[in-house]
């Protein structure tokens, strides 16, 4: 018996692929009490080919089945779990975006009076940065800053640099009148030291 191409079955209608299925059960049936009773070596070596024709027969059968379901649940709100991505079960059970997304009535307040502002710092002595951000914690008067900074290089090594440190506004630091201060919304230039 010639193995079944899947191609070829998926142009088939669901009622052939179920009467094709009944044939080839019918046919596995005969091909084990042939094997009980010592049949011919023949017959027994397509007991696998008749098993795999079984197996691509159903598998052809299902895909079918979940392409037709996955068409009537297109545009509805949930689906089936057996048509849902399989993933893992973390990320299964992980927030959406928009709840994620969601903020407290407290937290708009804070955010909405408090944002964030930026500083910019002359920083005194050797600050490695390869031009890329360092995570490094500064002073800025009285209150610590910490968090990704990016380090402009200056001229020559180990001199004066510039430091981006962001900071909320909440804590942001009275500074001395002889400190210059220019202020550009929203960034906040400070000469200073680290």
């Amino acid at each position: 018996m010639a193995r079944i191409k899947v191609h070829e079955l998926r142009q088939k209608s669901k009622a052939d692929l179920l009467a094709q299925l009944k044939d080839l059960k019918a046919e596995l049936a005969l091909l084990r009490v042939a094997k009980v009773t010592g049949g011919a070596p023949n017959k027994l070596s397509k007991i696998k080919v008749v098993r795999l024709s079984i197996a691509q027969v159903l598998t052809v059968i299902s895909q079918k089945q979940k392409a037709v379901l996955r068409e009537a649940y297109k545009k509805k709100k949930l689906l089936p779990l057996d048509l849902r991505p399989k993933k893992t079960r973390a990320i299964r059970r992980r927030l959406t975006k928009h709840q994620l997304s969601l903020k407290t009535e407290r937290e708009k307040k804070r955010e909405m009076y408090f944002p964030m502002r930026k500083y910019a710092i002359k920083v005194r002595g050797c600050v490695k940065s390869d031009e890329k951000p360092v995570h490094v914690a500064c002073h800025v008067g009285n209150v610590e800053g910490e968090g990704l900074i990016m380090v402009l290089p200056s001229a020559e090594e180990g001199l004066a640099r510039t430091v981006m440190v962001t900071l909320p506004e909440e804590e942001m630091p009275k500074l001395c009148e002889d400190q210059a201060i220019q202020r550009l919304q929203p960034t906040m230039l400070i000469s200073g030291t680290r």
